[in-house]
């Protein structure tokens, strides 16, 4: 993930802050059902064989491996184009009798092209295909362009209630320094959200702090982490989602997944989050 990426000699310049968000739509208990996923946005990569996989590992049998050490997957290949029903079926045989979820982002044609315009026919399509992930599916997420401001605000909200069924789980990554910049258009947004049971994509990376709002708006959070190549804000950082993690635990949150970002030294960085996330593991 490039959004907000910062030179290496730049991070610890950066005062990593983590506002209070809203917490409104929690129910202020302790929800018994808590479950944390861990995971990233690809399911192997050959540098991994030897050190995350067994030395010969094929690419073909990289998920068969990544379900054994990961909760969820961040699915990102659907945002290249819709996947096909028989790879979804297969993919989902890997995951079988496990708490595995795919997280499927939807389709750049929806989002990017089409800007959630005149998209029912592309909507429908990927909506049907991920179905086929069954109880695998976890949250599908909708990444929109950082030129997607506020003045659309009216034609998100109607694409989430005419197009998304009530009964899928989705989540808004809003990117646009507008949407975050004013409090009541932010708390607005946030109840139309929560009016709808979507929720409201987390995105903590280094150079757009804004961005890292720390509001829920259901009781799922989905949260993107842009890692530093093992960089030691990178733990530091986690150690403060950590303790937000456990204080939305006592506040009633149900999910949360925690997407590692992260190409280089992805290794390093994966050991870092299972020691520091260890006990919700």
């Amino acid at each position: 993930m490039e959004f907000g990426v910062v030179p290496n000699e730049q991070l610890e310049q950066i005062e990593y802050k983590y506002p209070g968000g809203s917490l409104e739509f929690l129910s202020g208990e302790e929800n018994s059902a808590f479950k944390f996923y861990l995971g990233t946005s690809r399911w192997g990569a050959k540098d991994w064989c030897g050190i995350l996989y067994p030395e010969k590992t094929k690419t073909a049998g990289f998920l068969d491996e990544y379900v054994k050490q990961f909760s969820f997957v961040e699915f990102n290949s659907s945002f290249y184009g819709t996947p096909k029903i028989d790879l979804v079926k297969n993919w989902a045989s890997k995951a079988e009798g496990r708490d595995f979820k795919f997280n499927p982002k939807f389709s750049r044609i929806i989002t990017h092209v089409k800007r959630l315009q005149n998209a029912e026919n592309e909507t429908d399509s990927f909506i049907n295909a991920v179905s086929y992930f069954g109880e695998n599916l976890g949250t599908s997420f909708m990444q929109l362009p950082e030129n997607y401001s506020p003045t659309h605000k009216d034609a998100l909200i109607e694409y989430l209630k005419n197009s998304i069924p009530r009964d899928l789980k989705v989540a808004v990554e809003l990117r646009q320094a507008e949407w975050f910049a004013d409090p009541l258009l932010w708390k607005d947004t946030l109840q139309a959200f929560a009016d709808l049971g979507v929720g409201a994509v987390i995105s903590d990376t280094s150079g757009r702090r804004d961005a890292c709002h720390m509001s829920l708006s259901t009781n799922e959070a989905l949260v993107r982490f842009n890692c530093n190549a093992a960089h030691p804000t990178d733990r530091l950082r986690m150690e403060a989602w950590r303790e937000r993690i456990i204080n939305w635990k006592g506040r009633g949150i149900k999910k949360v997944y925690f997407a590692l970002h992260q190409d280089e030294n992805f290794p390093a960085v994966l050991k870092i989050a299972k020691d520091v996330f260890a006990q919700f593991l």
